[in-house]
């Protein structure tokens, strides 16, 4: 994945309908890291086991390859575009739902969990 910020984004990557503002929390929004992390393994298992959901901030939208969650952006492809835009709309995976992604997609919700910006279902 190619992260960058919904900032550097140029005008033609995104519709006139979607404005920054559509990409960001509200300035009062704050979000709380997780203090003990899981392992990595133990979320992939999880992950599997349990589902995924977005925390109540955080604010997902896609585009074409683009997703933006949170005010950042990333490009996906293939099987991961389609796990995150089903992400972005339900809000939620279903266990075992990230079968088939790379080891990028795995590693970016990781990510994202750590930030406090999804849960465990």
């Amino acid at each position: 994945f190619k992260q960058k910020t919904a900032y550097e984004i140029s005008t033609r990557d995104w519709s006139s309908d979607v404005c920054s503002s559509d990409l960001e929390p509200k300035p009062s929004v704050w979000f709380a890291p997780v203090e003990r992390p899981i392992t990595a393994a133990r979320f992939g298992q999880l992950t599997s086991q349990r589902g995924l959901r977005l925390s109540r901030q955080s604010r997902m939208l896609y585009r074409d390859k683009y997703v933006f969650i949170n005010g950042e952006s990333l490009r996906a492809d293939g099987k991961d575009r389609l796990i995150l835009q089903a992400f972005a709309d339900e809000r939620s995976l279903a266990p075992g739902a990230c079968a088939g992604g790379s080891d990028a997609l795995v590693d970016t919700l990781y990510d994202w969990y750590r930030q406090g910006w999804l849960r465990i279902a």
